[in-house]
């Protein structure tokens, strides 16, 4: 049985392959059609998005940092729309000053397309990436190739690499710095992991994580040096403070109907406002509490034991933001599979939890049923029901969801060291 498990993964893995391959391809002609002028079609593959049927695209995401890198050479205004004549059309940059000071520069060393292009290239080098580091954390057997399937066939991944986003560069890396320490590699670990907050900040959660192991001085270090490397941006830059925290920080407003958000938070805002009846002035305090508390509930889990997992409590850490932020749009799931991956290896011996973690991987690879009720003109979400407005962001939350409550569980047993033992020669099994 395990052979011809092994065999069927194998074929499956070959399949993803060719998929993620012509993906790939596809968004690459798009990118020299874009280049020529020429309006074509969307192609088929990607009118199962939203993102990517009714946004600004191929690139917009990845463009916001090519567009900050332009304005750094005017007038500095980063986070301003418009006074750019150059870049391809984009979504305003949201992120920190040393991102745009570094990537954004380098980025104008080409043109906007062909950054664009190595930009995706570098995704699928992090992509390879976390192909190794899966081998490394789940030590062989069978499972690998179901799992470098998963990865490649995984379609918010598709959806990255078509915006040009930012959100799988952030999960591989910290993926990476999981499998790092928990073989042993702490600075390694710990420079991959600050990559990642110099990349989008919220894995800055994990610092006292670190801190509870022991590990001081470095990653305290790392935070104060990305912190001081980005006071000179705020302070000199245009608004920039002020407009980085109006884009990020603020409380959540009640959003209108849209195909466009796939996170937990607007999910229960239809829940409790459409069903329930509560009022819509009350959301914004009532997403401040809930995101508190399930952030505090998560930080005070992950640091219960001194030698517990510290991919388990990533992973917990990483999914309580996931499960929280107010603007979450269905790319930002290309962060949810390596932290399923992590939660998977924590929990092989436990049977029930580790389908769990399968399935909620599984139906986060699928397309949600967006492309089942869209049609042509602006955001379809005005003509559907609720039910359907429920459906679509539900295909992506309710399974993080699963797996943030899975990982809540995993840091909340009992541990068992006979368990921790048996894991790794079952995966060889």
């Amino acid at each position: 049985m395990p052979e011809r498990t092994g065999r069927i993964g194998w074929e499956a893995f070959a399949v993803a392959l060719v998929l993620h391959l012509a993906v790939v391809a596809t968004v690459v002609l798009r990118v020299q059609e874009k280049r020529r002028g020429e309006e074509t079609p969307l192609p088929r593959i990607f009118r199962l998005f939203n993102d990517a049927s009714h946004r600004v695209g191929p690139g917009a995401d990845f463009f916001a940092l090519y567009h900050a890198g332009v304005r750094l050479e005017r007038d500095g205004r980063i986070y301003a729309w418009g006074g750019d004549e150059i870049t391809p059309p984009y979504y305003v940059f949201r992120y920190l000053p040393s991102l745009a000071q570094t990537a954004g520069r380098a980025a104008r060393l080409v043109s906007p397309w062909t950054a664009y292009l190595v930009w995706i290239g570098l995704l699928e080098v992090l992509l390879v990436a976390c192909l190794v580091f899966t081998r490394l954390h789940f030590g062989g057997g069978p499972i690998v190739p179901w799992l470098w399937a998963l990865w490649l066939a995984y379609t918010p991944l598709w959806l990255e690499l078509f915006m040009g986003q930012f959100s799988f560069a952030t999960g591989a890396l910290v993926f990476a710095a999981c499998v790092l320490a928990s073989r042993g590699a702490s600075v390694r670990a710990l420079l991959a992991w600050i990559a990642s907050v110099a990349v989008k900040i919220y894995p800055v959660i994990l610092l006292p994580l670190w801190w509870r192991r022991g590990w001081i001085l470095l990653p305290t270090a790392l935070v104060a040096l990305l912190a001081l490397g980005n006071v000179p941006g705020f302070l000199r830059l245009p608004d920039a403070w002020r407009a980085f925290v109006d884009m990020n920080l603020v409380p959540a407003a009640v959003n209108p109907p849209n195909a466009a958000h796939y996170g937990l938070s607007h999910f229960a805002q239809l829940v409790l406002l459409r069903i329930f009846g509560v009022p819509a002035s009350a959301w914004p305090t009532i997403h401040r509490i809930g995101s508190l508390s399930i952030l505090a509930i998560a930080l005070a889990l992950a640091l219960r034991r001194r030698g517990g997992s510290v991919a388990a409590a990533a992973a917990t850490l990483l999914l309580a933001h996931q499960v929280t932020y107010k603007d979450v749009w269905e790319h930002h799931a290309s962060m949810v599979l390596p932290m399923g991956l992590l939660l998977l290896r924590e929990n092989l011996a436990h049977r029930r939890a580790a389908w769990a973690i399968g399935a909620a991987l599984v139906a986060l690879a699928l397309p949600t049923p967006f492309a089942l009720w869209d049609r042509p003109g602006d955001d379809p979400a005005w003509t559907w029901s609720l039910a359907q407005r429920l459906a679509v962001p539900g295909a992506k939350a309710l399974p993080t969801l699963v797996l943030f409550a899975v990982g809540l569980w995993t840091l909340g047993r009992r541990p068992d060291r006979a368990e921790e033992q048996e894991a790794p020669a079952s995966l060889a099994a």
